[in-house]
């Protein structure tokens, strides 16, 4: 762990993300447990479909069931059925998921930058939970 902290080098290493994370922070995370993967930013439309999630269960299930869907496989239905309904929405409520789905994001990005910046604790009990995990 020394080595980190003292060496003048850059102690950066890839990750499986792609991005440079410092090799400490990465130590850290997996002994601690906590992910350093960068979040997802997720579509609009994927929060909306969380909101309508019973609607979209029905009408999946009553379109699986008809003849002509029978031989697709249920996921495919899913997102035929998610389609139609996403096209539904107007162009305002579309505009107002997107912004919500951008502000969750850039919330998630400033929490994981925090994180992976946050200093190490110096507190026994935490160092002591860490390492008994």
């Amino acid at each position: 762990m020394e080595f980190f902290q003292d060496n003048n080098e850059d102690p950066s290493s890839k990750s499986k993300s792609g991005g440079n994370i410092n090799a400490y922070a990465a130590f850290w995370a997996k002994l601690t447990g906590v992910k350093l993967n960068k979040p997802c930013h997720a579509s609009a439309k994927m929060l909306f479909s969380r909101t309508v999630i019973k609607e979209l269960e029905e009408k999946t299930n009553i379109a699986w069931k008809s003849s002509e869907m029978a031989e697709m496989k249920r996921v495919q239905v899913w997102n035929i059925q998610l389609d139609l309904m996403w096209a539904a929405v107007t162009k305002h409520d579309k505009d107002a998921w997107q912004k919500q789905s951008d502000s969750t994001y850039d919330k998630d990005i400033k929490e994981w930058d925090a994180m992976l910046k946050a200093p190490v604790s110096k507190e026994p009990e935490q160092v002591q939970k860490c390492v008994l995990r």
